[in-house]
């Protein structure tokens, strides 16, 4: 369990990447109405987003503070709210 946190923790770059990455499909699709190809660009990213709940809610289970336990709830929160949304917002768009 230690070596997935400090895994975690090794790729927490490459995962804001992915948060942004995610924000700004998402904001694309609103902004192209789900016309095109970022929809399902989105989609992905956002099963992405998902399934890095279960990472970062071990980091937070192994984290042996509780403010660092309560950031690592908050971001994987984040995650799962953006990642929802990266799945639900271009079926919006499908008629």
């Amino acid at each position: 369990m230690e070596s997935l946190a400090r895994l975690a923790i090794v790729a927490l770059p490459f995962a804001v990447l992915l948060l942004l990455l995610g924000l700004g499909l998402i904001i694309h699709v609103l902004a192209s109405e789900g016309r095109s190809r970022s929809a399902s660009l989105s989609r992905v990213v956002g099963g992405l987003n998902l399934g890095l709940i279960l990472p970062l809610g071990a980091v937070a289970w192994a984290s042996e503070t509780t403010d660092v336990r309560l950031m690592f709830m908050f971001v994987a929160l984040v995650f799962a709210l953006l990642g929802f949304m990266g799945l639900r917002v271009p079926r919006r768009f499908v008629d």
